[in-house]
């Protein structure tokens, strides 16, 4: 039963994760993956009213492997929308920090505080306590998934640094070969004056501008 649901998980993973979260987006395959789980948890207490075992092992064969692919559909894309929401690369490390804190706090305190309550409802015979609790408490942890916005993280200010480095390169290119300087690309239209120039007798006289002396030099 768990090889096959391995099977499973592996076929979901590299085979319809990527085209679904292609075609859907990242943010729509986590809401639907956060909603499965309640569902699922509601459902499982119902899997006692089989008449048969072969009928009971097969519900239970495909509910695994439905909450399976809600898990893989739900890890891959809160930690691509994690990573979205990172403003820039310097607190993408903080951000991951925090969610693996997160998420090692909930495994350390949920089978704790779960296990009690599977034991009451053992103690009172009604297994249904446990998982409709557990589905409880799913049904919360999917609402803040309806306030998710998705991003799309510090790639766009990596291409405006780009496009900002670019620009400053052209300048410089500009800067060390003025177009005015170049040989043969001499423009007519300078703003340089004329220049007064002294004849032995003494008297000035205006002389052509210095575009043209240079480009008779």
């Amino acid at each position: 039963m768990f090889t096959l649901n391995g099977v499973v998980g592996m076929i979901v993973q590299f085979f319809v994760f990527p085209p679904t979260a292609k075609r859907f987006g990242v943010l729509r395959c986590f809401k639907v993956s956060a909603l499965m789980f309640p569902v699922l948890y509601f459902l499982t207490p119902f899997l006692a009213l089989f008449p048969t075992d072969s009928t009971r092992q097969l519900a239970t064969v495909i509910l695994m492997a439905i909450k399976l692919s809600a898990v893989v559909f739900a890890f891959p894309s809160s930690i691509i929308l994690l990573t979205n929401s990172a403003s820039s690369v310097s607190v993408l490390g903080t951000l991951n920090g925090v969610a693996t804190s997160a998420s090692a706090i909930g495994r350390a305190i949920g089978p704790a505080a779960l296990g009690g309550v599977f034991s009451i409802g053992v103690k009172a015979g009604y297994m249904i306590i446990p998982w409709w609790t557990l589905a409880f408490i799913a049904a919360i942890s999917a609402l803040p998934a309806f306030w998710i916005i998705e991003t799309d993280g510090f790639a766009g200010d990596t291409g405006e640094q780009d496009n900002e480095g670019t620009a400053v390169v052209v300048g410089d290119a500009e800067q060390d070969s003025p177009p005015l300087l170049e040989v043969g690309n001499v423009r007519s239209e300078s703003t340089a004056g004329p220049v007064e120039v002294s004849n032995s007798d003494g008297k000035a006289t205006d002389d052509e501008p210095t575009t043209s002396a240079l480009s008779n030099s």
